[in-house]
């Protein structure tokens, strides 16, 4: 069984190619698409110090974030535009796969979080499907 697995990587990179092309569903093109959307939603918010998009090799997104304001109203606020920018971005990209989230302060991360892809509904969300994604979200919290 090894030498079938070794005989198609052999294969595969004599036709050129490479095993992280093969567990990507975006090609470089939507990889930066994808960041410059999100990172324009974010900034045309108003409510972010610094904010940061990449698309990872895997094509999970991270963000990393500043607030401008840190108090509980701000922090939720800022929290579901990131939300609301990767789910909107995730509707009209299949391939996209999970987001990650880092909080900052400075230079320093202070919290992260996480959504998986599978708890983005593929339709129009609902006001309480939006809350109750926000608060799924927020479970996930762990402090640096």
């Amino acid at each position: 069984m090894k030498k079938f697995w070794l005989m198609i990587l052999i294969t595969l990179v004599c036709f050129g190619i490479s095993t992280p092309a093969l567990a990507s569903n975006l090609n470089e093109t939507e990889k930066v698409i994808t960041q410059l959307a999100i990172s324009m939603a974010l900034d045309n918010t108003g409510h972010f110090n610094y904010q940061k998009t990449e698309v990872n090799s895997d094509d999970s997104v991270t963000i990393w974030y500043i607030p401008k304001n840190t108090d509980q109203s701000a922090t939720l606020t800022t929290l579901a535009e990131v939300l609301g920018a990767y789910v909107g971005v995730a509707r009209i990209t299949p391939g996209l796969s999970d987001l990650y989230i880092k909080i900052g302060s400075d230079y320093l991360v202070t919290g992260e979080l996480y959504c998986l892809r599978s708890w983005v509904p593929t339709g129009e969300m609902t006001t309480e499907e939006s809350a109750a994604l926000v608060l799924k979200v927020l479970g996930t919290f762990k402090q640096r």
